[in-house]
């Protein structure tokens, strides 16, 4: 999966070659076929399987921090974020390039099942604190979600591109610095519906 991830991730769907992947995995192009009945299958499956290994860190993320307050919460969840791009940077490049490529198949659909998936994650922190009595009252957990979303995606990928860190040491800071970004990123999000 690796070959074709990164052919991918680098290249989009229609510059992504198939003799490319077979030949850096030293299999005939014919091997492929035996699993993928073309581009497009090779493509979706790679997609998923990366998509899988996200929502499977993040879903631990979510269980082991269940009795946390939201704060806590949504650190550990940026600060998760940006330890699997440190280490799986093929997979965020993927999620970057599908932004940015019309030419990938189901393009709108699986930016918009991604969107529901975060939305629902936050928004599950969100209940949880509002159960705890954390919110203030009357917050709209869908509009907050949404800001949260938007914020910690801008995070992310200002980690990664040096255009959407434009203004801020995130892209080249150390980790220390990335730390300090995080914590003040959640804190100022946090008193806006946390009560005083």
């Amino acid at each position: 999966m690796g070959a074709a991830l990164k052919e991918f991730g680098e290249k989009g769907y229609q510059g992504a070659s198939i003799n490319v992947m077979v030949k850096h995995l030293g299999i005939s192009k014919g091997s492929i076929y035996q699993y993928f009945k073309d581009k497009e299958a090779l493509f979706l499956y790679v997609f998923a399987s990366s998509m899988d290994m996200v929502k499977q860190n993040l879903r631990a993320i979510r269980d082991q921090s269940m009795d946390q307050p939201l704060s806590v919460r949504l650190k550990l969840t940026l600060g998760e974020g940006v330890h699997f791009i440190e280490n799986h940077p093929d997979v965020y490049k993927l999620y970057v390039t599908l932004q940015n490529d019309w030419s990938m198949p189901m393009r709108n659909e699986l930016l918009q099942a991604l969107r529901t998936y975060s939305l629902d994650y936050i928004g599950s922190f969100l209940e949880n604190a509002c159960d705890r009595g954390e919110l203030r009252q009357h917050t709209d957990i869908a509009k907050a979600g949404f800001v949260i979303d938007a914020i910690m995606d801008r995070f992310l990928l200002s980690r990664t591109t040096p255009h959407a860190a434009q203004g801020t040491d995130i892209f080249h800071g150390d980790q220390e610095t990335v730390n300090s970004w995080i914590n003040s990123i959640v804190d100022m999000l946090c008193q806006g519906v946390i009560r005083g």
